[in-house]
C-alpha cells in the first residue's frame, strides 16, 4: 500500500508545469545555462547565482534537456535515480538475506519502509534537486565497497561510482570515506 501510493504521488507530480518547492526552477535553469553555453560557476555576475553544488546533476539535467528541459523531465531524472536506489536496496537485502521467500518479503518491508518515510523527509525523492541522484550514488558504491571481490575492475567501478556521488553533492564525501573505511 505505502509503495502504490508513492508511486500515484510520483505520477500525479510528474506533469505538474511549476515549482513544486524552491529548489526547481534554479536548478533546471542552471541545467538550461549549461545547455546553451552561458557560464554555469561565475563569480562577479550580478544577476545569476549558481547552486553550490558540483556540476553532475546539472550535467545530467543538460543531457537529458537536449530532448527536453522542463520540469517532468527534471522529476523524471530524480525518479530514475530513486529506482536505482530502490533497486540496489533491494539487491543487497535479498542477496543477503539467502535468496528465499524470506529474503522477498524483507525487501518489500523495505520498500514500505522506503515509501512512508517519503513526508517525513519532506517529499523530495522526485523533485528536480541533487539529493536523490546523490542517495543513489552513494547507496550503490558502498554496496559496491561492500562486495567481496577483489581486483582492479572492481576497485576503478567502486571509485568512480563514489566519486560520482561526491561531484553531485559535496556531502557525498562522508558517505566515500565510510565506504573506504
Amino acid at each position: 500500500w505505502p509503495i502504490s501510493v508513492l508511486l500515484y504521488v510520483f505520477a500525479q507530480r510528474l506533469s505538474y508545469a511549476m515549482d513544486l518547492e524552491w529548489c526547481e526552477g534554479g536548478t533546471l535553469y542552471q541545467a538550461y545555462r549549461l545547455l546553451h553555453g552561458l557560464p554555469v560557476y561565475v563569480r562577479d555576475d550580478p544577476v545569476w547565482a549558481p547552486w553550490s553544488y558540483p556540476p553532475l546533476h546539472t550535467a545530467v539535467l543538460a543531457l537529458v534537456g537536449v530532448i527536453d528541459l522542463d520540469f517532468w523531465s527534471g522529476r523524471l531524472v530524480s525518479i530514475a535515480f530513486f529506482c536505482l536506489l530502490c533497486a540496489v536496496l533491494v539487491h543487497q537485502v535479498y542477496t543477503h538475506a539467502g535468496r528465499s521467500s524470506y529474503g522477498i518479503a524483507t525487501s518489500a518491508l523495505l520498500l514500505a519502509f522506503v515509501a512512508c518515510a517519503f513526508p517525513l523527509v519532506g517529499q523530495w525523492y522526485d523533485l528536480v534537486r541533487v539529493d536523490t541522484m546523490m542517495v543513489a550514488l552513494s547507496v550503490l558504491g558502498v554496496a559496491l565497497a561492500a562486495r567481496t571481490e577483489a581486483g582492479l575492475k572492481h576497485a576503478a567501478a567502486t571509485a568512480a561510482v563514489l566519486t560520482a556521488a561526491v561531484y553531485t553533492k559535496q556531502t557525498a564525501a562522508f558517505f566515500a570515506a565510510w565506504a573506504c573505511l
